[in-house]
């Protein structure tokens, strides 16, 4: 796993939609990583950093890095639920979205 990793979470049709989502914090620095999701509800928050459709494979439409719903994972915990299919690897981010996401002060490290 490394920084700008993304992954989309298996749905669970009615409870759980299925939502990209970014790593972005250096899992080498620390066993626990920043993920934040990307979704086209925008919670009615201002602010978001859009992303726009084909910036990544998996974005069909017009969305927001949802840095709200921003979360604290341990990397072994991802690396099971890969194994487990219950989450899918995706291509990294460009470049591009990476600083976009990056720009975001409160992910520049993971907290303890």
């Amino acid at each position: 796993m490394n920084l700008g990793d993304a992954f989309v979470n298996k749905a669970v049709p009615g409870v759980v939609p299925s939502h990209l989502w970014l790593v972005l914090s250096d899992p080498a620095a620390h066993p626990r990583v920043v993920l934040v999701n990307i979704s086209s509800d925008d919670g009615g928050h201002d602010g978001l950093t859009p992303v726009a459709a084909g910036e990544h494979e998996f974005i069909t439409h017009p969305s927001y890095i949802r840095w709200d719903k921003a979360r604290v994972e341990n990397v072994a915990d991802i690396k099971r639920a890969i194994q487990g299919n219950n989450v899918i690897p995706k291509p990294a981010l460009s470049p591009a979205l990476l600083a976009g996401a990056e720009g975001l002060p409160q992910f520049k490290t993971c907290p303890e």
